[in-house]
């Protein structure tokens, strides 16, 4: 279920990413800083919906808002950056996600938040909050980029570093540096060496935050994990295609029943086919869009049987608990399953 929010403003960041303000709605009110929203539209006759992360701070900010970057052959991303205008309409889920600030009063330690390009939204959600509500705490950032110009809110995070009387640490790397290096940034990426000259003692932190390209998460958790982090404080987000299986895979065949507003369908599926691609290759249309366990728009409850999911970055602890799934990323583990989208 979607609805439309009206744009209030839209912030040229980069020639490639805006921030889009929206006007205040009760349907988006309630985010965290951390979550996302999908944003829906049509591309050529065609709906897409993808998912783009709060870069506003519930508390801080007077408005939602989010910040899309436009990505190579990205159809929905470059349709919202070079059309989108002051009050037109988009049509949005509610908040969803689980990456969020953990509660971390045991810890002494300061914050490392570490990103790559776009992966800096909701991270920058995250240290707004952290700077307003916990001053005692100590917070880092590396930035990565492939130049000073595709820096997504530069000007923000130097105004932030410069009014946090030094609990707010800004460190850039880029591919590319200026021939005026006036930001003082680092050529290169994120790995051991860098972390290590950046951060000295790494492993005083209580608490890491990932986000970027899985390239970049994947070799900063490495170097992490390397100079002694332990893997329990490390915390990510990912926009990317999971491309491993992890739910136990079986042999056989699960009878699936969907409960829909026009009634129940059954059909048979193999247990070792992901339960969305198995039903849909039946021809039963259901809801879905980015097939990747991040957008929620697939998201389905399970009333009996067991689905067990390979990868889940759209459903907070509490749908979880309310028994929802995402049957793009799960395989049925019992002999029948039953899943209503009513």
């Amino acid at each position: 279920m979607n609805k439309q929010i009206k744009v209030r403003r839209v912030i040229r960041e980069t020639p490639d990413a805006i921030t889009v303000v929206l006007e205040p709605d009760p349907w988006i009110d309630h985010y965290k800083p951390g979550q996302f929203i999908n944003v829906s539209a049509q591309v050529l006759g065609e709906v897409i919906s993808r998912s783009y992360s709060f870069s506003s701070t519930p508390g801080v900010d007077d408005f939602p808002a989010i910040t899309i970057k436009r990505v190579a052959n990205g159809r929905l991303s470059t349709q919202l950056v070079e059309n989108l205008k002051p009050e037109m309409l988009l049509e949005t889920s509610q908040p969803m996600g689980r990456f969020a600030l953990k509660e971390d009063a045991e810890h002494s330690g300061g914050l490392l938040f570490i990103a790559g390009g776009s992966g800096i939204t909701p991270l920058f959600s995250m240290i707004k909050s952290v700077l307003k509500t916990k001053p005692e705490k100590s917070i880092k950032l590396i930035y990565a980029n492939k130049n000073e110009q595709s820096i997504i809110f530069l000007d923000q995070l130097q105004r932030l570093a410069k009014e946090s009387s030094g609990q707010f640490e800004v460190i850039h790397l880029l591919e590319t540096l200026a021939s005026e290096n006036l930001l003082g940034a680092k050529k290169g990426r994120v790995n051991a060496e860098v972390l290590v000259e950046a951060l000295g003692d790494v492993p005083s932190f209580s608490a890491v935050y990932l986000c970027g390209p899985q390239g970049m998460m994947e070799s900063a958790c490495l170097s992490l994990n390397d100079l002694g982090v332990d893997p329990s404080q490390i915390y990510q987000e990912s926009f990317s295609a999971f491309n491993t299986t992890t739910a136990p895979i079986n042999e056989g065949v699960a009878r699936v029943t969907i409960i829909k507003e026009n009634g129940s369908e059954q059909i048979t599926i193999p247990k070792n086919q992901l339960v969305l691609n198995a039903i849909l290759n039946a021809g039963i249309e259901l809801p879905y869009s980015c097939k990747e366990a991040m957008c929620g728009t697939c998201r389905v409850k399970l009333v009996s049987g067991k689905l067990v999911m390979n990868e889940n970055y759209a459903l907070t602890d509490e749908m979880l608990n309310s028994g929802f799934v995402l049957p793009c990323s799960g395989l049925a583990v019992t002999d029948e399953l039953t899943i209503s989208y009513l």
